[in-house]
């Protein structure tokens, strides 16, 4: 069923997700990695698919529920939940936010949205960190470097796309916590003689975890360490704000850690 055959007033809700999953895929995300961009199609085509599914997605605000239009958000086409994010945000603020980052960072979607939650949820270290055992502190610091990437898949643009609005204040906040609860940590592995523990993290298939840790060890493992920084910082320009600041950091890690600096205050 084509949405050109649709009465959209009355075609069961499943229709209509239907409809706009075929008219997403063929419009194409955007925000899709490897997407061309400008779309090299002529104007007249874009315009068509555009004004096609305007009646559709007007329908589903009216006429569907979240649960109705979460596949959309969950699809593995990259095209349909890009563009459930960008069209159908409203539905849910926070699905929104991890499906768009999601597409931006190749995560599926429940997976995004379990970070994104990790990362917002309460800080709940226990002990002190002075009073943790040797194997806690460094579930500890691969606990906080996981809830920094899950701040990849925060609204970054803010509530009205210039960023720094509304929840992203509170996000901004968020992960400058965790970026604080990470040198902390670091710091008090470091006064224990234990960065070694960091070592079987230098392969981590987490990006943060991984440079997270090479920067930490650059000073016991200085060979390992420098290619894994080097890799991040041969990307000029992140995929989105997040990882931005990651690149950056790794940058100002390496040239500090050549220019004999301190790269991280009391641990290297």
């Amino acid at each position: 069923m084509t949405d050109a055959k649709l009465d959209l007033e009355t075609v069961p809700i499943p229709g209509l997700v239907s409809a706009f999953a075929d008219l997403a895929h063929e419009i194409r995300s955007s925000i899709r990695p490897g997407a061309v961009l400008p779309d090299p199609r002529p104007e007249a085509i874009k315009a068509s698919l555009v004004a096609r599914i305007r009646p559709v997605i007007a329908a589903l605000s009216k006429r569907a529920t979240l649960d109705d239009v979460r596949p959309l958000f969950e699809s593995e086409d990259d095209d349909v939940r890009g563009m459930a994010a960008t069209a159908l945000g409203f539905f849910d603020d926070e699905l929104r936010s991890a499906t768009f980052g999601g597409v931006v960072y190749g995560a599926p979607t429940k997976e995004a949205l379990r970070l994104l939650r990790l990362a917002r949820a309460p800080d709940t270290a226990d002990p002190p960190l002075d009073r943790m055992s040797e194997e806690q502190l460094f579930q500890r610091i691969v606990d906080v470097l996981l809830r920094l990437y899950g701040t990849r898949f925060f609204n970054w643009l803010g509530n009205d796309g210039n960023g720094f609005t509304g929840d992203n204040d509170v996000d901004m906040t968020n992960r400058n916590h965790w970026i604080g609860e990470k040198l902390i940590a670091l710091r008090e592995l470091k006064s224990r003689g234990a960065l070694t523990r960091l070592l079987p993290l230098l392969d981590d298939p987490n990006p943060v975890v991984q440079t997270g840790a090479a920067t930490a060890c650059l000073g016991i493992a200085t060979d390992r360490a420098i290619p894994i920084l080097e890799d991040l910082t041969a990307r000029w320009v992140g995929k989105g704000m997040a990882d931005g600041l990651e690149i950056s950091a790794a940058r100002a890690a390496l040239k500090n850690w050549r220019a004999g600096k301190p790269v991280i205050w009391g641990v290297v």
